[in-house]
């Protein structure tokens, strides 16, 4: 990802929280190791509901994955939250947004942005953690699944 200006807040990036790091409080999913990325999403990319389908196709692939463990975690996973965006977020998942600077001016740096929007951000995550958590926004059950609904079609 390309460093935003400094004074740009139009970037936005996503991240999805799986239940466990929501109900573990805000700091908690803005935790990763020492010298490991925090997963996010470019938001001229992906949508919100996107985001959470894209967790959905990786659990479909590990289910997939010729790995017994690998397999098992997916088809875990997909048990667990469903198959569909709708289902993820009623069992939990949420998704929240930030505008890139709240990484950069905090001396983060970001890894390469993959084809499908996925970037990871390297910094002080021990920190930030709590600076990060306070700056996101929820984004709400309603938006996301507004964005994930199929478009109508009018028939003349």
């Amino acid at each position: 990802m390309s460093e935003p200006e400094r004074d740009s807040r139009s970037q936005i990036v996503y991240r999805r929280i799986p239940p466990k790091l929501w109900d573990a409080g805000g700091p908690a999913a803005f935790l990763e190791g020492e010298g490991e990325g925090l997963s996010l999403f470019r938001g001229e990319v992906r949508t919100p509901a996107e985001v959470i389908r894209h967790a959905i196709d990786c659990a479909r692939e590990k289910a997939q994955s010729s790995d017994r463990k690998t397999q098992r975690s997916g088809e875990h996973q997909l048990a667990k939250y469903g198959e569909t965006v709708e289902e993820w977020i009623q069992n939990g998942w949420h998704v929240v947004e930030l505008p890139a600077s709240a990484f950069t001016e905090r001396n983060y740096h970001f890894g390469q942005t993959e084809p499908d929007g996925h970037v990871e951000a390297f910094g002080d995550h021990d920190t930030f953690a709590i600076e990060l958590a306070d700056l996101a926004v929820e984004v709400q059950r309603d938006r996301i699944l507004q964005a994930d609904a199929p478009a109508e079609h009018i028939d003349d």
